[in-house]
């Protein structure tokens, strides 16, 4: 298990969402606390240091840089749940693996041999084939970020030291570990994939000897030795000598590829020929020696996707012949995850580009983004324009439709499930403090401001507006003589008002009008949230006397339908608005989400809505013509990511 200290002082009992409970440790980059959410699942909870996030950008930049992260595969890795701001604190939450360091393990008991060696060797290879395949470099590979859990090594605090980087310098606080640092990065190139193997060498090496290669006195001697002597290996495992020596070549180009490492240790003797044995799907081309960061300096890779190796570590030891054995059921394991992957290359940065003149150009796999929606017609037609605007932008955009409720669907967009959903201001307002009763347009935002966690951000708010309405036939309008809600006071006795089965236990739905207005309905029939036509049809039939319809509904105009109005304010301001996963989307995605609402009104809502819900217009053809109307498109939509 790992120690957990107590809180100190002037430590906060709560960040967020998360009780602390106590600390993991303290860094470079900052503390490490255990906590847990409100379901009571524990998590490691880092605050980073407030001096290496500095200016407004810097927060943008961290959430920017967890979009990659988040696509990295979670075997061999802790998962990055989210990240957020709390009171000036910055956090980034992440899986908690109950386990010590690699670190802690060996000065402990000492170096590892035999078949842990191996296992952690093969399990900490697979994970930095996967974090560099999704595009992201870990930059800090040391023995204190791989932990030794219940299931396996774990690599943990891959990708964030990028965003801190610009904070600190060799000489004033490197972002790092001086003696896991590669030589070309002490000369001032920039970091590279090779960088992060000559890391995850020196951390090997310290396995094995409880030592790291190039030793741990002051930080200049140990400077001095990675920049020109060779590295110590005399006692390392001779299975292992030869690829830790490669690892550790002074010039990052000599340096083998993570893939290329497991390969290597599971014993192929010609890695070119068992890496070009890994097909990939029709389409998609092996990536070859791309770079991250600049052109102008560093290493080169070459990437498929590494497979999952779980044990639990002991200090038995396993001849190198009986694990060789096992080699033939990894390499399928292989085979069959590079089939389903949409691409093995890296995530090119804003300076990046490919290194040198050889090989073909690379395939960069596009950003990667699920949108989805609540159970009506209209929302999904909103998220379709969400979906087509990224495409466009070129996201990889997967279509979850139809989730239900909010209730519901919310809950995917706050655990990160469901990237951007289209929401409506004032019922997420009410849904986030029940006994809110902001009406306007700014109030409602006051509210979410105060309410939404951290981890969601609503962006620009559209003047398209959808609010809930109660509405009557023109019949029973002149009847009672209705005109507001307010008139229905003396009369609800003799009402059967109809609606979702949501409006039955919501503020602003019956327990407001109870509440605001004074209603006694004679009863209320619940209907299917996405079965408008029922409720129109029993509306228009008499079977119902008032229903719960939204403004935009085609029905109001086209049958003469009355909306009584609402002098209360029962029914807040309900602005059309992305609500988003704030790590999901970066500010290229934002912007053209931005654009969207902008343009977006509530007349174009409701001619939208007419073309689908009457004319039974596909929704995808109805978003694709109005962005090309409103000049945000100049391709027709893509089709769904399956």
């Amino acid at each position: 298990m790992r120690s957990i200290e107590p809180l100190r002082p002037e430590d906060p009992e709560r960040i967020g969402q998360y009780a602390l409970a106590g600390r993991l440790g303290e860094g470079g980059q900052g503390v490490v606390y255990r906590a847990a959410g409100d379901d009571g699942t524990p998590v490691a909870l880092k605050v980073l240091h407030a001096r290496l996030l500095r200016g407004p950008q810097a927060y943008d930049r961290l959430s920017e840089e967890i979009v990659l992260v988040r696509r990295v595969a979670d075997f061999c890795t802790a998962r990055i749940i989210e990240s957020g701001t709390d009171g000036g604190r910055s956090y980034v939450v992440s899986e908690y693996v109950d386990g010590p360091s690699l670190h802690e393990f060996t000065e402990t008991d000492g170096p590892l041999a035999g078949g842990a060696l191996a296992r952690l060797m093969v399990g900490t290879a697979s994970a930095l084939a996967a974090i560099h395949r999704a595009g992201v470099l870990h930059r800090d590979f040391t023995p204190h970020n791989v932990l030794l859990g219940p299931d396996g090594p774990r690599v943990i605090d891959f990708g964030i030291a990028r965003v801190l980087d610009a904070a600190a310098t060799v000489t004033s606080g490197l972002v790092g570990t001086p003696a896991y640092t590669a030589p070309e990065l002490l000369r001032g190139a920039h970091h590279t994939p090779a960088a992060d193997v000559f890391g995850w060498a020196v951390t090997m090496t310290f396995a094995a000897t409880g030592s790291p290669a190039f030793g741990t006195d002051s930080i200049a001697a140990v400077f001095n030795r990675i920049l020109l002597d060779e590295p110590d290996l005399a006692t390392v495992p001779a299975p292992y000598h030869e690829v830790l020596r490669r690892c550790l070549a002074k010039d990052p180009r000599e340096r083998p590829a993570a893939r290329d490492i497991l390969l290597q240790l599971l014993g192929y003797q010609d890695v070119e020929a068992a890496s070009s044995a890994l097909e990939l799907p029709e389409g998609i081309r092996r990536a070859d020696r791309v770079t991250v960061d600049r052109p102008e300096r560093g290493g080169t890779e070459n990437l498929t996707r590494p497979d999952h190796a779980p044990a639990r570590p002991d200090r038995t030891l396993t001849p190198l012949r009986r694990w060789r054995r096992t080699r033939t059921l990894v390499a399928a394991c292989l085979t069959v995850t590079a089939v389903g992957a949409a691409a093995l290359v890296f995530a090119l940065r804003p300076h990046g580009g490919s290194h040198g003149s050889a090989g073909p150009a690379p395939v960069v796999p596009p950003p990667a983004v699920t949108v989805g929606s609540a159970n009506f017609a209209e929302s999904a037609l909103l998220a379709e324009i969400y979906a087509q605007a990224l495409e466009v932008k070129g996201y990889r955009v997967t279509r979850k439709f139809n989730l239900g409720d909010r209730e519901t669907y919310y809950k995917l967009v706050r655990s990160g499930e469901i990237d951007l959903i289209p929401e409506y201001t004032g019922a997420l307002a009410v849904a986030l403090d029940p006994t809110s009763t902001a009406a306007t347009s700014e109030q409602v935002e006051s509210v979410l401001r105060r309410m939404l966690p951290p981890q969601l951000q609503l962006l620009r708010s559209a003047p398209a507006e959808d609010k809930d309405t109660v509405t009557v036939t023109r019949k029973t309008a002149d009847r009672y003589h209705l005109r507001t809600i307010a008139d229905l006071e003396p009369v609800a006795g003799d009402i059967v008002m109809g609606g979702s089965p949501e409006f039955q236990t919501r503020h602003q739905g019956l327990v407001g009008l109870r509440g605001t207005y004074g209603l006694n309905f004679r009863s209320y029939q619940p209907f299917a949230t996405d079965d408008r036509a029922t409720v129109i049809k029993q509306l228009q039939d008499g079977r119902i006397q008032a229903a719960n319809l939204f403004a935009t509904e085609p029905a109001i105009a086209e049958s003469g339908l009355v909306v009584l109005a609402d002098p209360k304010h029962l029914f807040s301001a309900q602005n059309v608005t992305p609500l988003i996963y704030r790590s999901a989307l970066s500010a290229t995605g934002r912007a053209a989400l931005d654009a969207v609402s902008a343009k977006l009104t509530t007349d174009a809502l409701m001619r939208m809505n007419v073309r689908v819900l009457v004319d039974r217009a596909a929704p995808r053809t109805v978003a694709g013509d109005w962005l090309r109307q409103d000049g945000l498109a100049d391709r027709p939509g893509h089709e769904a990511t399956p």
